[in-house]
């Protein structure tokens, strides 16, 4: 098995990020989509999420489906983000203490460490 070395690289804060993404349903419904990280833990306020989309592997409805393809989610890695990002975050839940003095290269937001194996 080849060594692998442990290095931290920035990914884009939307990783950490809370949107509100509106019900194709009932267009004055909105639900939140909570990303908490880059390995894909994520939270959904509808109905479809808390009876069975946490339960799908991975877990999944179509809101955290569409906050995945139209959200930033750049990485240095493996993702060149979004383009162009149609939902940002209205809020973030990361350390401030943190962030990166560096900004996304896609969508301009903090970029936040990230420990990788390469």
């Amino acid at each position: 098995m080849p060594d692998l070395d442990i290095i931290t690289v920035g990914f884009c804060s939307s990783y950490w990020g809370v949107y509100e993404v509106p019900s194709s349903s009932d267009p004055s419904k909105t639900y939140r989509v909570t990303l908490a990280s880059p390995e894909g833990e994520v939270d959904c306020s509808c109905p479809d999420f808390e009876n069975r989309g946490q339960f799908r592997d991975p877990p999944s409805c179509k809101h955290t489906d569409r906050v995945q393809r139209e959200a930033c989610l750049w990485n240095p890695q493996w993702f060149d983000g979004n383009k162009p990002v149609k939902l940002k975050p209205i809020e973030y839940h990361y350390a401030t203490d943190a962030i990166l003095v560096k900004k996304c290269p896609n969508c301009g937001a903090d970029v936040c460490p990230v420990r990788v194996a390469v």
